[in-house]
């Protein structure tokens, strides 16, 4: 954001920080949900910590607080890449199944760098407030998508422990939520 004034070197020094972050938050994230076995709180905090983000950064008037919102921004989608990617795999049976499902989710994140090219115009500047609605609407289908998922997960399990369903011919196999 140009509202930040940061001379270009500190801004070059800046911008490590918020991927810091990211990186720190992703191996935090890979602990706490493989001890829980959960995937879906870390989705819903990124998911959150992103919308959080970004609202500081248009519409805090400060800088330290819109910095800070640039580290919440970076963080929040860049730790849901893991997250994500594991969710898929613990809940996909099947090699092919597996590898097909891996394939189009990097092919439709990679779509997002085609939409971020449209969405942020330099028409836009100084606050670019199209990309960042999108990039909002995209983490609320974030929340949206993965309460779907988990409730059905939850059905089915429920259904698989109760014996009325056997999940993918597997008798013993659980979906991870």
């Amino acid at each position: 954001m140009l509202s930040l004034k940061f001379s270009s070197a500190a801004a070059q020094g800046l911008s490590t920080p918020p991927y810091i972050a990211a990186m720190v938050l992703m191996f935090l994230e890979g602990l706490i949900s493989d001890r829980l076995r959960l995937r879906y709180p870390m989705l819903y905090f990124n998911a959150l910590l992103t919308i959080t983000g970004l609202c500081c950064l248009v519409w805090a008037k400060q800088p330290g607080v819109q910095y800070m919102g640039a580290v919440f921004a970076t963080a929040g989608p860049s730790a849901n890449l893991p997250t994500v990617m594991v969710f898929q795999a613990n809940n996909i049976r099947g090699t092919w199944k597996r590898a097909f499902s891996s394939a189009s989710m990097i092919a439709l994140g990679g779509m997002g760098g085609i939409t971020g090219s449209l969405v942020f115009r330099s028409r836009d500047a100084p606050k670019y407030l199209p990309g960042i609605y999108c990039c909002m609407t995209a983490n609320g289908v974030i929340l949206l998508v993965t309460t779907a998922m988990v409730i059905h997960f939850v059905l089915r399990n429920r259904a698989a422990n109760q014996g009325r369903l056997v999940i993918e011919n597997l008798p013993y196999f659980r979906y991870t939520i």
